[in-house]
Order: structure tokens, then C-alpha cells, then sequence
């Protein structure tokens, strides 16, 4: 699976409008926003993590850090853990840092944070280092 090509094939299929950006390849959130030249904020973190029985993906600003006690209780798991590497690439098909806001596409329960919504633009790796998606936050 090229999780990139799916969500582009998702959006155009959707007739949702976006733009592609290429930049040099990055790992952090504060290396995408300064590649993409859009705020920490507009971008969107998309975390996998191990909850007791399941695997869930939590997203969130990419200015702000999960509270992993809000998650467990929004979860209703008393145990969670990030996702292992390997775990992440069977899941998603992704390396961790490129994981895209589409939990749709692994079939994961996501919990989404609302300061994803806080901006009009939305920007996140979409299963590519080297790659960004930036969609108005209506559109997503």
C-alpha cells in the first residue's frame, strides 16, 4: 500500500481540494512546519498508540503534546503505550513522523484533539518524509 497515493485517490475521488508540497525530508513537527513555511500549529500529529485490547490513533496539534491521562480515560484503557516502529510500519504501512490524520484508512478508532480545529489551514505528512498535505480544515 502507498499510503500517499491513497489519501490523494481518497481526496480526489472526494473532490476535496488540496495542495502537495515536496520539501526535503523531514522527522519532527518543527522541521515539516519550517519545510512546509506554515505555523507548528497548522500541522497535525498523528500518533498510533497500544491500548489494552487495540491499537488507537490520537490527533493533535502539532504545537501541543498528548496528555496521556486524558487519553486513557477518553480511551477507557488503563494501559497505553506508543505503538512500536514495527508495529506502526504493519499497521500503517508508515515509519514514525509520517503517519496521515486518515484513520479511516488502517481501520483504527481515532481520538481527535480539538486543537486540530483551531486553524483554517490543516498540513501532515501523508505517509512521506518528503512530502506534505495542506487542506483547508472544512475540507478535512
Amino acid at each position: 500500500m502507498n499510503v500517499f497515493e491513497e489519501i490523494k485517490k481518497l481526496l480526489d475521488s472526494n473532490n476535496v481540494p488540496y495542495q502537495v508540497v515536496e520539501h526535503e525530508a523531514v522527522y519532527t513537527s518543527e522541521q515539516a512546519a519550517k519545510a512546509r513555511n506554515k505555523p507548528l500549529k497548522a500541522g497535525v500529529k498523528a500518533m498510533v498508540f497500544k491500548a489494552e485490547h487495540e491499537f488507537i490513533i490520537a490527533l493533535i496539534a502539532a504545537d501541543r503534546k498528548i496528555d496521556n491521562a486524558k487519553l486513557r480515560e477518553v480511551s477507557h484503557t488503563p494501559k497505553l503505550r506508543f505503538a512500536t516502529p514495527e508495529e506502526l510500519k504493519q499497521l500503517t504501512h508508515c515509519t514514525p513522523g509520517c503517519v496521515p490524520p486518515f484513520p479511516q484508512l488502517f481501520g483504527l478508532k481515532a481520538f481527535i484533539d480539538r486543537s486540530v480545529l483551531l486553524n483554517e489551514e490543516l498540513a501532515f505528512n501523508p505517509g512521506s518524509h518528503v512530502h506534505s498535505i495542506i487542506m483547508k480544515k472544512e475540507d478535512y
